[in-house]
């Protein structure tokens, strides 16, 4: 995928982490493959979600480290959520894991704006070296997102909005963020007074 694909759908998915982030890591890591392994730092596309799983398992039987996926997570990050690693082949599925593991590192490294650069690029290879091949890598992807930010901004603003009908949020429960008990956010429905009761 290009950058501005994937960029759209780490703005869906990747609630977690920023979409820029996000998709800059997964350019760097995969190129934006959503069937990409990488086992032992090798980057391997494969062209069906069958032959990505095939592979991947081979590498685990191998005791290798594999990592799956448009965003090149490690395995193990599906296993911590109960999740099957196959599951990391879905493009969307994948984003949203990278967007928790992200902000989690993130956190950890103080919060402050400079440091989800780190996070990604501590995710993407195991250390925060901030001026090795894959960081520099990184901050391609960073610019080629930034392109990518001004032509979906372009596109939107290109496209008229129908007032006969209402915006999606309009229709739809406003949703707040909040963290389950396991620490991990999630989105649930504020109070609204969108339904209205009538009596006789």
């Amino acid at each position: 995928m290009d950058a501005l694909s994937v960029l759209v759908l780490a703005t869906q998915c990747g609630s977690g982490a920023p979409a820029p982030i996000l998709t800059a890591l997964a350019i760097a890591q995969t190129d934006g493959a959503p069937f990409a392994i990488i086992v032992d730092n090798e980057l391997k596309i494969q062209p069906t979600i069958e032959a990505a799983v095939q592979a991947a398992a081979s590498g685990l039987i191998h005791d290798s480290v594999v990592r799956v996926g448009i965003a090149g997570l490690p395995t193990t990050e599906f296993d911590k959520r109960n999740l099957s690693y196959p599951s990391g082949f879905s493009a969307c599925r994948n984003l949203s894991v990278a967007g928790l593991v992200l902000r989690k590192r993130w956190t950890q490294l103080g919060a402050k704006e400079a440091d989800w650069r780190l996070a990604a690029i501590e995710i993407a290879q195991g250390k925060t070296d901030h001026v090795s091949d894959f960081a520099k890598k990184f901050d391609a992807a960073f610019l080629q997102v930034a392109e990518a930010e001004h032509e979906l901004s372009r596109l939107s603003a290109a496209v008229p909005r129908e007032q006969s009908s209402p915006a999606l949020g309009d229709t739809m429960p406003h949703l707040k963020t909040s963290q389950s008990d396991s620490g991990e956010p999630h989105a649930t429905p504020q109070d609204s007074d969108s339904v209205m009761v009538f009596k006789n």
